[in-house]
């Protein structure tokens, strides 16, 4: 288990995020802010919302890694791919 941070730059890798709040609790605000820090570490990141496609929110991930109903067979896919690296 990796050990806590105290600042998002030093979040270790590989990891998954989940970030699950009520509507407007700034959820779209701090995925935004922690991919300016560290978002370049990424090759890709998924995201299920479904807000997806009513605004600009999340103009800074591919539209092919968005989906505005979460579906397991993506999730399925995305562990399939990890399976490659280990």
């Amino acid at each position: 288990m990796a050990a806590p941070f105290r600042r998002i730059e030093d979040m270790q890798q590989p990891a998954h995020t989940i970030i699950i709040g009520s509507t407007i609790s700034g959820k779209s605000h701090l995925l935004k802010y922690i991919f300016s820090k560290i978002g370049a570490r990424f090759d890709y990141g998924i995201l299920f919302s479904s807000t997806v496609g009513l605004s600009r929110d999340y103009d800074y991930i591919p539209i092919k890694y968005q989906f505005a109903t979460f579906d397991p067979e993506v999730v399925n896919k995305l562990i399939s791919k990890q399976r490659q690296y280990i």
